[in-house]
């Protein structure tokens, strides 16, 4: 019996020693990347035990405004500037995913990237004159919002087109 007990109480005392606690602050997560990957599950805010020598990475999970502007061209050859505003919020849950997907330990430029990259395919698939501004406008917010490499990792809340020059 004695046995037993000290061999429990050895199996803790490597444990503890195998492991460390991190807090995570209010309006941030945590991901943790060990010698087996990505962890599974998302650290919220408070203490957490994790294994030691991982590799924490925290993310801003506050709602972000983003402003940027980008050239933009036309399969008729023409260009055009597009500056946008929009309102992003982090799927907390998806955070793992995300990391794995993009070994980034920011969101906000993957998402301005993506954003960019799927509205320029969008546009230079179309003549200036396909569509009027109001329309194009109504697609690219459309675009922006429903994003496939996006979606399952980010809420756009709100797209305004600041400026939109044909």
């Amino acid at each position: 019996m004695k046995t037993k007990f000290a061999l429990i109480a050895v199996a803790l005392s490597v444990v503890q020693a195998c492991t460390g606690q991190v807090d995570i602050p209010s309006g941030k997560a945590g991901v943790v990347k060990s010698s087996r990957g990505i962890e599974p599950g998302v650290l919220k805010s408070g203490k957490h035990p994790v294994i030691a020598n991982s590799e924490l990475i925290v993310y801003d999970i506050n709602s972000e405004n983003l402003e940027f502007g980008f050239d933009v061209a036309f399969s008729d050859g023409s260009a055009g500037t597009l500056r946008l505003s929009l309102e992003v919020n982090t799927i907390v849950d998806s955070l793992p995913g995300f990391y794995r997907r993009y070994e980034s330990i920011y969101v906000s430029p993957i998402v301005q990237q993506s954003t960019m990259h799927s509205v320029r395919m969008f546009l230079v698939n179309h003549e200036k004159t396909d569509l009027s501004k109001a329309a194009f406008e109504r697609q690219i917010i459309q675009l922006v919002t429903t994003n496939p490499s996006l979606v399952n990792y980010v809420k756009i809340s709100v797209v305004e087109i600041l400026d939109f020059t044909l």
